[in-house]
């Protein structure tokens, strides 16, 4: 079965998208129901299913990439040598200037050095690398956040001065 190019494209966008929405609904109903509650477990097991999906995608896609070989396959079949282009490397700027304000923990730091250390081992970034190692970024993000809402959850006097911010903003007289 032929399938274009751009159908696995907007396959691939379409599933990175839909698992996105499926982990932010998962951590939304995580956080208020509980890592134990069935729909929980039921809206984790949809991201899943949905990476699976998005990860078998690919896969054909990328096989479907190593079958079609094109040029170089014609060109064996008539017994011809056509030349593969080689485009010049573009020169790398190996510089990344943050934003001003920009702390140096900020997440963008380690993204774009992750960035850097594919470019550097493969020498090139794909589009479906960098989205996944946004999308690790992501998780990684909201764990973190659901992590510091139990703490300030379990143990709001550790935390005085949100404490205070909170009781200023919900009180009748502010």
């Amino acid at each position: 079965m032929y399938i274009p190019e751009a159908d696995f494209e907007y396959l691939i966008r379409t599933l990175s998208e839909a698992r996105s929405r499926a982990t932010e609904l998962a951590v939304s109903v995580g956080s208020r129901l509980g890592s134990e509650h069935p729909l929980t477990q039921l809206a984790n097991a949809a991201a899943s299913n949905i990476e699976n999906t998005l990860r078998e995608v690919r896969s054909a896609a990328a096989e479907r990439q190593e079958s079609a070989g094109g040029l170089a396959d014609l060109g064996s079949a008539l017994q011809i040598e056509i030349p593969t282009p080689h485009p010049a490397p573009a020169p790398v700027s190996t510089a990344f200037t943050p934003p001003a304000g920009l702390d140096p923990e900020h997440w963008l730091h380690a993204f774009v050095d992750q960035l850097w250390a594919q470019a550097r081992a493969s020498g090139g970034v794909s589009f479906e690398s960098a989205e996944r190692f946004l999308q690790q970024r992501k998780d990684e993000f909201l764990r973190d956040f659901l992590i510091a809402r139990r703490m300030y959850r379990t143990y709001p006097h550790l935390f005085p001065e949100i404490a205070d911010e909170t009781r200023q903003t919900t009180s009748p007289l502010g």
